[in-house]
């Protein structure tokens, strides 16, 4: 690679782009707005930023999500995590159900999350390597869904102007454990309702909720 290329090529650290990795209740309602008002797959994009943010789901947890995982009568979701985190039967809400139901015609695919062809986002990576915190990981045989995180990164795109970032998939898992620590819910339940082996993984979000500092006064 040209000095030139490796230069394109390099990515600033998150902090360059935004001072932080989650996305409040209402910038979450504006991505939801242009999920539903635009782009050629819009019932799609749109259920999938809102299982995504309601359930806490990574990238490639929504692109696993099968309909014979989903109970629209019974109202429940059994959402398969991923990284050694707790699986589980979550409830689903009534625009929930609406926007799933919205995507039956699209059930020759099992998979819930289809591309333009009707085919799964799932891909096999034969080896991954990535750098954390200067320490190299290497994985064999993952599976990935890089589709699910470009359509999040489109919806960004087009929010940009009013939201003033960039933002990535996974910040909808972090908006998802902000809202419920926000709204007061105890750490234990935010933990088993996003996975979290480890308790250490949740407070992160009890520790930024605002709600905390109420009883403080000047």
């Amino acid at each position: 690679m040209t000095t030139e290329g490796a230069v394109r090529n390099f990515r600033k650290s998150n902090d360059h782009y935004r001072d932080r990795e989650y996305l409040t209740a209402d910038e979450m309602n504006t991505i939801l707005l242009i999920a539903q008002s635009s782009g050629r797959q819009r019932d799609r994009d749109y259920a999938l930023a809102l299982l995504m943010y309601r359930h806490g789901l990574r990238q490639t947890e929504a692109g696993m999500l099968r309909w014979s995982s989903i109970d629209l009568e019974a109202k429940t979701v059994f959402i398969r995590r991923l990284k050694k985190s707790e699986s589980g039967v979550h409830p689903l809400q009534e625009d929930e159900i609406e926007a799933l139901k919205a995507l039956k015609h699209y059930d020759l695919c099992p998979y819930v999350f289809a591309n333009q062809k009707g085919e799964s986002f799932l891909v096999r990576r034969a080896n991954k390597s990535r750098l954390v915190k200067g320490k190299r990981y290497e994985t064999k045989n993952a599976i990935e869904a890089p589709g699910i995180g470009k359509i999040i990164e489109r919806l960004g795109e087009r929010a940009e102007p009013e939201l003033g970032f960039k933002i990535h998939a996974h910040m909808l898992r972090h908006a998802c454990g902000y809202y419920l620590a926000n709204k007061g819910y105890d750490a234990r339940l935010i933990q088993s309702w996003l996975g979290h082996r480890n308790i250490q993984h949740t407070v992160r979000y009890t520790a930024l909720a605002p709600h905390r500092y109420k009883s403080i006064e000047w």
